[in-house]
Order: structure tokens, then sequence, then C-alpha cells
């Protein structure tokens, strides 16, 4: 039976490290040496006896994105997790996938700030969870919806001489059922500036 690290002790493990990073990143900007710390705190872990997280719950979106729930049973091991994440942001970035969606329960709310760390940004929050997002092209800024938010949509009616109504396939639609159907050209409307 080996001896799990204490909390506080991971933490202040993962404070001095931080620390390093920015000794690191403030004479090199373009190092980053977080992921081999957190990759030292998982294998601290499973030398005094802690385990691996448990593995996220994944699923891709019609988007090209990924989404992401983690584990209540993952509360106890949030570095390790950020392990985890951090191999899998690499696997899905090296794929093409774009829009990541990371839903942290409650009792793993120690992991936002390792997610944060990796990119993620908050979306939103709710009693039960929050939200997290990460856009992972870097040559094309976010389209991800924010939260609560008003949609403007735009649409019209064309009709030829002959009568005829010109209709336009759904490419790709925010459900599966709507796929591929047929409907009036519009959309969504920009906002500029």
């Amino acid at each position: 039976v080996g001896l799990s690290p204490s909390p506080a002790m991971a933490d202040l493990l993962l404070a001095k490290l931080r620390e390093l990073q920015a000794t690191v990143e403030s004479t090199e900007p373009e190092a980053s040496i977080l992921p081999t710390c957190l990759s030292l705190l998982d294998q601290l872990g499973t030398v005094l006896g802690g385990g691996g997280p448990p593995p996220l719950t994944t699923r891709e979106d019609r988007y090209g994105g990924v989404e992401i729930e983690v584990p209540i049973s993952a509360a106890d091991t949030p570095h390790a997790l950020g392990v985890e994440l951090s191999r899998r942001i690499e696997q899905w970035a090296a794929a093409g996938k774009r829009g990541l969606w990371l839903k942290i329960p409650l009792e793993c709310a120690a992991f936002a700030g390792s997610a944060a760390v990796q990119g993620f940004q908050f979306h939103h929050a709710k009693p039960e969870y929050v939200e997290m997002t990460r856009w992972l092209p870097t040559d094309q800024p976010s389209p991800l919806p924010a939260y609560a938010f008003t949609q403007v949509g735009v649409g019209g009616v064309v009709v030829n001489s002959a009568g005829h109504v010109l209709m336009v396939q759904e490419r790709v639609s925010p459900t599966a059922k709507m796929q591929g159907s047929w409907k009036l050209p519009g959309g969504r409307a920009r906002r500029s500036g």
C-alpha cells in the first residue's frame, strides 16, 4: 500500500512548478514546461500509490469539435486529469478537431484551473457544473457561441417569373434530425464591429 500525497502538498508542488514555468517563460517566452510538470505530478502520484485519473468521457460533435465530460470519480486526481487532457488536446489538434467543450462537475471544480492553464475559457456555469471551451485552430477566430445569447437571423423568399420558389439545403444543422433538409435561403446574421 503506497502513501498518497495530500491535496495541500500536491497544490504546493503545482504552485512551485508554475513558479518555475514563469521563470522559464520570462527568459524563453516560447518555452512551456507545464506539460512536463503535470506529467511529473502524475508520475509522483503513481509512485506514492495514487492511480491515474478515470478516463474522460468524449463525444465528437457534428461541427468538427469534441464534447468532453470530467467524471465525478476524478475529484481526487485534478493534476493527473490535467495530464490526460493535455494528451488528448494534442491528439485532437493533430486530427483537425476544432471546438472543445469541457464540462466539469462541481465535485471536480479544482480541475478548472488546470483546464484554464491549457487554454480553456469559462463559457457558463450552473449550480452543478461549469462549462469551458477552447478553440483549437490558430489561423481563424473562434465562432463558438456565447452562452445565453440572442441570435438574429435573416431569410428571404425568392420567386421567379414561373412561380418557382428558391430553396437551399441545410449543410450543417444544429440537430441531426434537420441535417440535409430543405429550407428558404437565410441564416444567422453576424454582428459587425
